[in-house]
C-alpha cells in the first residue's frame, strides 16, 4: 500500500519502507512537513478522478466577526505588498472594526469551519476550476487545501495538549501560501508552495 502526505505529497511507499504504516507510531511525522500521520491517505484505484461537487453561495453576513477581521487583515497584508496604501488602509479600518468581536469563537468553532471547507468549499471550486480550465486558480487551490489541512492538523493537536503543544518553540508562516510551520527555525523551503525560508515571518502572541 501507498500513502501520500496531503500536505506535501511526500510518498510512504510500503513495498520500499518495509514497515506497514498503521504500525508506525502514532507520534510519527512527515519527514517533509512535519503533519502528522493522520494527514496521510491511502492512494486507491480511483484517486485522480475528477468529482463534480455543487459549489454553495456563501454569504458573508453569516461569518463571524472575527474570521471576516482576520480576511480583512490578511487582504490589508496583500495590498501592502503590492504598495496600496489606500485599499490597505481600508481593509485595516474593517479589521479594526470587527476585531472587537474576535473573542466569540472556540478553537471546535473554527475546526468545524475548516472541515467544512475541505469536505465541501475546496472540492466545488476544483470542480468549478477544472471546468474553466484555469490552472493558476488550481493551483492557488491547491495550495489553498494544503495549508487548510495542515492548519486542521494544528487545531487538532491544540485541542489534545493545550498551548504546550508549541511551548518552547517558534511559530512560523508562509506569508505566499499561509503554510504554519512549528519549530525553532523556519524551513528551508516551505513544503507547500516552495519558496525559500526568508518568505518566513515568526508570529508573536497577539499578532493576527
Amino acid at each position: 500500500m501507498v500513502y501520500v502526505c496531503s500536505i506535501c505529497g511526500h510518498i510512504y511507499d510500503e513495498a520500499k519502507e518495509e514497515v506497514p504504516f498503521a504500525q508506525l507510531p502514532d507520534d510519527w511525522t512527515c519527514p517533509s512537513c512535519g503533519a502528522e500521520k493522520a494527514m496521510f491517505d491511502p492512494v486507491t484505484d480511483d484517486d485522480g478522478q475528477e468529482k463534480v461537487v455543487e459549489a454553495e453561495a456563501h454569504k458573508l453576513e453569516k461569518l463571524p466577526s472575527a474570521l471576516l477581521a482576520t480576511i480583512f487583515s490578511n487582504f490589508e497584508r496583500a495590498c501592502r505588498k503590492q504598495y496600496d496604501e489606500e485599499g490597505a488602509n481600508l481593509f485595516h479600518e474593517l479589521s479594526i472594526a470587527l476585531a472587537p468581536a474576535a473573542g466569540e469563537g472556540t478553537p471546535d468553532d473554527l475546526a468545524a469551519m475548516v472541515d467544512e471547507d475541505i469536505s465541501k468549499l475546496y472540492p466545488a471550486l476544483k470542480s468549478l476550476c477544472a471546468g474553466k480550465k484555469d490552472r493558476g486558480a488550481l493551483r492557488a487551490l491547491t495550495w489553498g487545501e494544503k495549508v487548510t489541512r495542515i492548519h486542521r492538523s494544528l487545531l487538532a493537536q491544540l485541542k489534545k495538549q493545550g498551548t504546550a503543544f508549541a511551548a518552547g518553540t517558534s511559530v512560523w508562516l508562509c506569508t505566499a501560501c499561509g503554510f504554519v510551520f512549528i519549530g525553532d527555525s523556519a524551513p528551508e523551503r516551505c513544503p507547500v508552495c516552495k519558496v525559500p525560508q526568508w518568505l518566513f515571518e515568526q508570529i508573536k502572541g497577539g499578532e493576527a
